[in-house]
């Protein structure tokens, strides 16, 4: 069975973290242009929206850093 992840967008603050952990882990560099994981922000609805790449390879370190707990 594969790998999944799932976000759960109420919990995300738009803090960031997972795209630095994400580029960190991939690359070896903060570099969010890196990251598989990207925190749109809808400023008009007030929330954060984290949008996963199909180039994602479901490490899970995002979710295992994410402080609010938004990610499994």
């Amino acid at each position: 069975m594969g790998k999944t992840l799932i976000v759960d967008g109420e919990k995300c603050t738009g803090c960031q973290i997972c795209e630095l952990i994400c580029s960190m882990h991939r690359t070896g560099e903060y570099n969010p242009q890196k990251s598989c994981i990207r925190v749109l922000r809808n400023m008009e609805l007030d929330v954060s929206i984290p949008v996963i790449a199909t180039t994602c390879d479901f490490c899970g370190k995002c979710a295992e850093w994410c402080f609010q707990g938004a990610g499994s």
